[in-house]
């Protein structure tokens, strides 16, 4: 196993700063090495405040759906790129280096004459999806290549993205908004306000933009997998992405078992938050150049067959299980309240259950995280990776833990 390990100084007593009140500014966060400044919550959105140390102030968050804007300065260690309106500034890859650029608002989609529909669940009109009166009720089974598809509030059903691909074109859906929904025909402010709810969604082959901006949730079913990326090339962003966990009588009776599964090269997921899970939050298999970058990973449950709470298998929740991955960045992401096992996990099974080292991570940056796993005090495991970097992480356990915070396995 080779790696590269950069620490950052010594925190204080809390992994993120507050976040602000109203439509005020998020302040920085309190640790001096690796803070995070969150941004108030408004309806335009705010300016993130920047971290202290190696990562940037998040983005503004929407508040009624209406806006998921807000600038965002850019990361203090180096190489942090320009922010827009759906997520701010990244924060940088190296130790050193200039600050990222702040980010700024995103124009609204410009729509030709026939390239955007619209998607309302309780629209009552012809259902054409031409405009917000006869828009569709539910996105249609077959998408079309090179189009986008508006999305209003309302509660709709589980979605297969299985789409036959058409040279390099896109197909992009987004949460509407009151200042980027395309046609003014038919549309209702209201329309960005409520909550815009999905069942589970699987993207299966290439080439999606799926932009929840801040204001989409996607609700997991009993034993399901949340989310699903197998297609390459996918972009998926500012969703909610919620297993609905929940007991009785300490038995696991509602919620997904898993969160994501992301198998897919070239996709990128950013400003997402994964939680209510009964076992691991983010699994990653057998890809490569993922960009993983700004999501929150938190109320993991460690609800499985080990134990007899429930059917997930064995129930070791990890925040991000890792196995086969290559050429993958992993940066300025927040996990925390993870009830069993880890933060971050390299899948130590290769050399027993899978093909030696060809199974072996290769080449992964971990950078400007915050991992925080109090409940166990194992918050990092490195087994079956070579070549992983290790820049301004706060990797934070509990001095009465039965592990240390970063574990460093075999291979």
């Amino acid at each position: 196993m080779t790696f590269a390990l950069a620490c950052s100084s010594k925190k204080d007593d809390s992994p993120s700063g507050p976040s602000g009140a109203g439509a005020g500014q998020g302040s920085a966060g309190a640790m001096t090495g690796a803070g995070r400044g969150n941004a108030g919550s408004s309806a335009s959105g705010t300016t993130g405040a920047g971290g202290s140390g190696a990562r940037g102030g998040s983005a503004g968050t929407a508040s009624g759906g209406a806006r998921n804007g807000g600038e965002s300065t850019g990361g203090t260690a180096g190489r942090g790129a320009a922010g827009d309106s759906v997520r701010g500034g990244t924060s940088g890859r190296e130790p050193s280096g200039d600050a990222g650029a702040a980010g700024g608002d995103v124009e609204p989609i410009v729509c030709g004459t026939d390239n955007c529909h619209y998607v309302r669940a309780d629209a009552s009109g012809s259902g054409d999806g031409s405009t917000w009166t006869d828009a569709y009720p539910e996105l249609p089974k077959m998408l079309t290549r090179a189009h986008v598809y508006f999305v209003a509030s309302g509660e709709y059903p589980a979605h297969d993205f299985d789409d036959a691909p058409s040279g390099d074109a896109r197909i992009r859906i987004v949460r509407a908004t009151a200042a980027d929904h395309g046609t003014s025909s038919g549309w209702d402010d209201a329309y960005a306000a409520g909550e815009c709810l999905f069942g589970e969604l699987a993207f299966k082959r290439a080439g999606y933009d799926f932009e929840g901006r801040g204001a989409l949730r996607v609700a997991g079913d009993f034993q399901g997998t949340v989310v699903r990326i197998a297609g390459d090339a996918t972009h998926f962003s500012g969703v909610d992405v919620d297993g609905g966990f929940l007991m009785s009588e300490g038995k696991h009776t509602s919620g997904a078992c898993t969160g994501m599964e992301i198998s897919g090269d070239d996709v990128v997921v950013s400003g997402n938050r994964v939680h209510d899970i009964a076992d691991d939050g983010v699994v990653v298999g057998g890809n490569s150049r993922l960009r993983f970058e700004g999501n929150e990973i938190d109320r993991l449950m460690g609800c499985g067959t080990d134990g007899d709470c429930g059917p997930c298998d064995n129930g070791h929740s990890d925040g991000l299980e890792l196995y086969a991955v290559h050429d993958s960045e992993f940066v300025g992401n927040f996990a925390h309240d993870i009830a069993s096992t880890s933060t971050f996990f390299f899948g130590n099974w290769a050399d027993e259950l899978g093909d030696g080292p060809a199974d072996y991570c290769e080449n992964i940056l971990l950078a400007n995280n915050v991992l925080y796993n109090p409940d166990t005090g194992f918050v990092v495991y490195l087994e079956d990776v070579r070549g992983v970097t290790l820049v301004g992480n706060t990797i934070w356990g509990q001095h009465q833990g039965r592990y240390g915070g970063l574990a460093v396995g075999v291979n």
